[in-house]
């Protein structure tokens, strides 16, 4: 068990440029996980302990290198509403991106919403990873063993999207005659918000830039990449 311990440590920068490193990782840990789930481990007590791993759960770029989903968020066209070729989908739990089904239908009877859970959704990758063929699932659902995580999808997602549009929504209310000079207004309200709370964030600026801004055909999404910054922002319009 010691080896595929160690395999989890493993960054980035090792597998990126070698598909084979990640594959080898991921077939060592379902492997280990299927012994774990049949024979289980014995304790020091003489107890055997078996655990059943029900799902396979992280960020979205994590969970494409786990599943080799080949349907996913870094498929989303910028332009229009789909994308062209038989499997650039966004989503690996339903069809939203692949044409005739706009992943941008946010009505009550999107038809991205009814593909979920449907046979045409259960297989959004071209080559089974690992963790598909060895983990035990249910076999109706296969992809619903990899799991989003709310934590990553707010904080550094949706979240992150929100307060971009919301601050830039906000700023005429700050006072300046410039929008970099609202932005500075607004910056300098963040500041005394963080010293009343004594917060030390590590934000210590709001403008065009942290918010990757720079015109009304701009998509802002935020620039910082540490999850607490999302929760302190959010605290002003809870109070």
């Amino acid at each position: 068990m010691q080896y595929t311990w160690s395999c989890l440590l493993l960054g980035q920068e090792t597998y990126e440029d070698d598909d084979k490193v990640m594959e080898d990782t991921t077939r060592i840990i379902a492997q280990d996980f299927v012994t774990l789930l049949n024979t289980g481990y014995e304790l020091p007590c003489g107890s055997r302990l078996k655990i059943a791993i029900t799902g396979v759960k992280g960020d979205w770029p994590f969970l494409i290198e786990a599943g080799n989903l080949s349907r996913n968020f870094r498929h989303q066209p910028k332009r229009g509403h789909t994308n062209p070729g038989a499997n650039s989908g966004i989503c690996h739990l339903c069809l939203a991106g692949l044409h005739g089904y706009p992943y941008s239908d946010l009505g009550p009877n999107a038809r991205w919403e009814l593909t979920m859970s449907s046979l045409a959704a259960t297989s959004p990758w071209d080559v089974e990873s690992p963790f598909t063929e060895l983990l035990p699932q249910n076999p109706a659902l296969p992809n619903h063993m990899y799991k989003p995580d709310i934590w990553h999808n707010w904080h550094l997602g949706l979240g992150r999207y929100f307060l971009s549009s919301s601050l830039i929504v906000l700023a005429p209310l700050f006072e300046g005659d410039s929008i970099p000079a609202r932005f500075q207004s607004m910056t300098a309200a963040w500041r005394a918000y963080c010293r009343s709370r004594k917060k030390r964030p590590l934000l210590r600026k709001i403008t065009r830039d942290t918010l990757n801004y720079h015109g009304p055909l701009d998509w802002p999404e935020g620039g910082w990449q540490k999850a607490d910054t999302t929760t302190l922002l959010c605290e002003p319009c809870l109070q």
